[in-house]
């Protein structure tokens, strides 16, 4: 990576999720001085309107998105883009590259990203362990009607899952026909459950300037969705002398990820951790990440100023943690005990202003235990 211009604030940043991370991305822009700009779905119930201007829309055709970014760069003259959200469409952000705003990370990192298979073969090029896993596609004869699954495994769409959506848990003997058939036959990948101690992420931060690390940070998960996140990691393995090498094992595996996808700006991996401190590479997200939220209050520069600071080729912040504690998400009617939430003198309360549904994340709440010696 070659030594880019800095943007300077009062530049404009246009943000592209309009949810609580487009939100939070938001806030730690203006804190330093630029200006934020989003683009999203759903304006007048998206967490990000409520701290910036708000440019609606991303599903109205080729025509319409394209006037949409015309507007964007001839009107607020973005100097950068930056990701929320991995499910926007690849051509979207080569759309804006042509325009001549550069998008952190690029298009080529979100292709393989929000893709299952392309993401798990991106691993195993590079020598990291993924769990067995099988394409399941309309040609491919593991999904006949007669076709088993050979160990416990989880059926997962290859694209467009996330919180546990998009995927089916089969046991070992059960027919692979049915659970991808209740998935639409969606092009799937069919993935051994290995029986891990816990699962951990790791944040990284990179430009030309270097890299950066949060993590590894352990992640309870309920129904498939993030329900805590807890620093330091409390599992066994991380108990024992296994501590430091596993540390070194889930880093290095997040670098040289970044490293071959030529990642400016964040990149969020999650791993499967075993009792004998081997490491699986699970999923990756080019943007901050719902773990990293407790950086917020428990770093001394949070995942989302962090994410503007790589983008903008400005000198990173120090991602050092000064305290210990937890971060636990707010999830559906939770929401309506904000009073019992705000009441805790030790958390620090976010709540994304988000309609209430069953499972959604409505808030997080960081608690500090103790200081880190």
């Amino acid at each position: 990576m070659s030594q880019l211009d800095i943007v300077a604030p009062g530049s404009t940043i246009l943000i592209i999720d309009g949810g609580q991370l487009g939100e939070m991305t938001a806030r730690a822009a203006t804190s330093m001085g630029y200006k934020a700009l989003v683009l999203g779905e759903h304006a007048s119930a998206a967490p990000a309107g409520r701290v910036t201007p708000f440019v609606e829309s991303l599903d109205r055709g080729k025509n319409a998105s394209d006037n949409l970014l015309d507007k964007i760069c001839e009107q607020y003259k973005p100097s950068v883009a930056v990701l929320g959200w991995e499910n926007v469409p690849v051509d979207l952000l080569e759309r804006l590259v042509k325009r001549g705003v550069p998008v952190r990370p690029g298009p080529s990192v979100l292709a393989v990203a929000q893709d299952r298979l392309l993401e798990k073969r991106c691993a195993e090029d590079l020598g990291i362990l993924v769990p067995r896993y099988r394409e399941v596609r309309v040609s491919n004869d593991c999904v006949g009607a007669h076709a088993h699954a050979q160990y416990d495994s989880i059926l997962k769409t290859r694209r467009d899952g996330y919180d546990g959506k998009g995927q089916v848990s089969i046991k070992q003997g059960e027919a692979i026909h049915p659970a991808w058939q209740s998935l639409d036959f969606a092009p799937c990948v069919l993935e051994e459950r290995i029986n891990f101690q816990c699962e951990v992420s790791v944040i990284i931060a990179r430009s030309p300037r270097g890299t950066m690390f949060y993590g590894p940070l352990e992640n309870t998960h309920e129904k498939g969705i993030l329900r805590r996140t807890v620093h330091p990691p409390q599992a066994p393995v991380f108990q024992t002398e296994m501590r430091k090498a596993v540390q070194k094992r889930v880093r290095s595996a997040a670098l040289v990820l970044a490293q071959r996808l030529h990642v400016h700006g964040l990149l969020a991996v999650e791993f499967f951790v075993m009792e004998d401190g081997t490491v699986f590479f699970n999923e990756m997200a080019p943007r901050p990440h719902n773990s990293g939220h407790l950086s917020i209050e428990l770093c001394d520069t949070s995942q989302f100023e962090q994410y503007i600071r790589a983008a903008c080729n400005l000198p990173f912040g120090s991602p050092q943690f000064h305290s210990c504690g937890f971060m636990e998400n707010i999830l559906g009617d939770e929401a309506k005990q904000w009073a019992l939430q705000f009441a805790d003198r030790r958390g620090s309360v976010h709540l994304y202003g988000k309609d209430i549904r069953p499972g959604r994340k409505m808030g997080h709440v960081t608690v500090r235990t103790i200081p880190k010696a």
